[in-house]
């Protein structure tokens, strides 16, 4: 492959777009992840009866970002 074809062919825009979608759902899910364990430890310090419904949002983020992580894999 020349080095000149490769600069003006649109595949290495199609790594760069993929790159930084990989980045990106890792970065999200880990952020999900620390928030789902903030959002326990909160749960345990604070007697709420909202408990059930922080807990569900938290680990649905973290459904969000593996379901994200995955999309970004398969694109």
């Amino acid at each position: 492959m020349d080095f000149n074809s490769f600069f003006n062919n649109k595949e290495l825009l199609y790594v760069f777009i993929k790159a930084f979608a990989n980045v990106f759902s890792i970065i999200y899910l880990l952020f999900s992840i620390v928030l789902a364990k903030q959002a326990d430890i909160m749960t345990k310090t604070v007697d709420t009866s909202r408990k059930p419904l922080i807990i569900l949002i938290s680990l649905g983020q973290v459904g969000l970002g593996v379901g994200l992580l995955i999309y970004s894999l398969l694109l």
